[in-house]
């Protein structure tokens, strides 16, 4: 199992698909799925988005503070 915070672009998935050993067993798990992607069968999202705008979560603050450091 893999969770990330939203399924995007898909890039993600498809760099964590190639490392695992079976991937038809890989559960790939977001709290979010962009609406209008093409979403991979392993995929369980708890919300799919509305539109294409940006989606801020409470950490992006922290983790961009630490990329300007």
């Amino acid at each position: 199992m893999f969770v990330d915070d939203i399924s995007d672009t898909g890039d993600t998935f498809n760099e964590i698909i190639k490392q695992v050993d079976v991937p038809s067993k890989l559960v790939f798990v977001t709290l979010f799925a962009r609406c209008g992607q093409k979403y991979p069968k392993q995929l369980v999202y708890g919300k799919k988005t509305n539109n294409n705008a940006y989606v801020v979560f409470p950490w992006d603050k922290l983790e961009f503070g630490r990329s300007q450091k």
